[in-house]
């Protein structure tokens, strides 16, 4: 009599296991995209900070000198 099969050994996880490491995965995404939220909440609030700090030791000229920064940038950025 030949043995009956036996099913193949697989090195691959099962589905519970990848089910586990996909809601990781989730969880660490989720993570990271909160810290992202949070760093550019910090970087809008600085911009916010310096511009008024600008506007404090400037006067309303400084605002005046933010476009002609915005637009010196836009001038010299390489053409698509």
């Amino acid at each position: 009599m030949s043995p009956s099969p036996q099913p193949p050994v697989s090195a691959e996880p099962c589905a519970p296991d990848l089910a586990a490491l996909l809601a990781d995965r989730e969880r660490a995404v989720a993570a990271l995209e909160g810290e992202l939220r949070l760093r550019d909440l910090m970087i809008d609030k600085l911009k916010h900070q310096l511009a008024g700090l600008r506007h404090h030791r400037f006067g309303a000229h400084s605002e005046s000198l933010d476009r002609w920064a915005c637009l010196w940038k836009i001038r010299r950025s390489p053409t698509r």
